[in-house]
């Protein structure tokens, strides 16, 4: 079977304002549009940090950030009320700052 690049292999004889435009375009395909998340969702969320808090374990966050989804393996540092955000560390204690609008599910 053939494999077509599509549109790409005919990136080398178009202009860069049109290959931009292209580029431009396919991120848009990709651009996810943030979900909203209910109350319950909210509710256990929230628990699930303070637990995770409190024990200091690693918890599996979802969430929302620039049109797209990420799932990490997180672990809770610090809470920040006045700027509704919290601290993570990951498992190589890479230090993240997320909003609490932006987490979807916490597992």
């Amino acid at each position: 079977m053939h494999k077509d690049r599509g549109t790409m292999k005919w990136s080398s004889l178009m202009l860069p304002e049109h290959v931009e435009i292209l580029q431009g375009l396919w991120q848009e395909d990709r651009y996810e549009k943030k979900p909203t998340v209910d109350e319950q969702q909210i509710e256990w969320n929230e628990q699930l940090l303070q637990q995770a808090y409190i024990n200091q374990s690693l918890i599996q966050v979802t969430h929302y950030d620039a049109g797209a989804y990420y799932k990490e393996l997180l672990r809770v540092m610090y809470m920040e009320p006045s700027t509704r955000s919290i601290r993570f560390t990951d498992q190589q204690d890479n230090r993240k700052t997320i909003s609490i609008e932006n987490i979807l599910q916490i597992e």
